[in-house]
């Protein structure tokens, strides 16, 4: 009965080990992509920026909200190459009515800033 009681703390300390150092790592190691939006020179006031990686996988998606944007996540981004779309509005109707694609690469993981004029 002992030696069952040893075995079962042993693994449970050793599973808490394991997923405390799992944890850490998912919370730390991330990528955050932000930058700055603007057409004609002044800043977009509502829109959306989608990074979509050219290889496939997953897509980042956010909102633009006075002219900046901020796309981050609880797991990392890996860097490569991204079609990156901007959706805006050109006038006060509700909808984007606006496109903007253009290709990026994204760096290692830490901050990557991406700034995009538009005409």
């Amino acid at each position: 009965m002992r030696q069952t009681l040893r075995i079962l703390v042993t693994v449970a300390f050793c599973a808490l080990l394991v997923g405390g150092i799992g944890c850490s790592r998912s919370r730390t190691a991330h990528t955050k992509l932000s930058g700055r939006v603007t057409a004609a020179g002044t800043p977009v006031a509502l829109g959306r920026v989608t990074f979509q990686p050219i290889d496939g996988g997953t897509t980042y998606t956010q909102a633009i909200r006075n002219g900046s944007y901020t796309v981050s996540s609880r797991y990392p981004i890996p860097p490569g190459q991204y079609d990156v779309t901007l959706e805006y509005s050109g006038n006060s109707r509700v909808g984007f009515d606006r496109r903007h694609t253009e290709r990026v690469t994204v760096g290692p993981l830490g901050r990557n800033t991406f700034d995009f004029h538009l005409k």
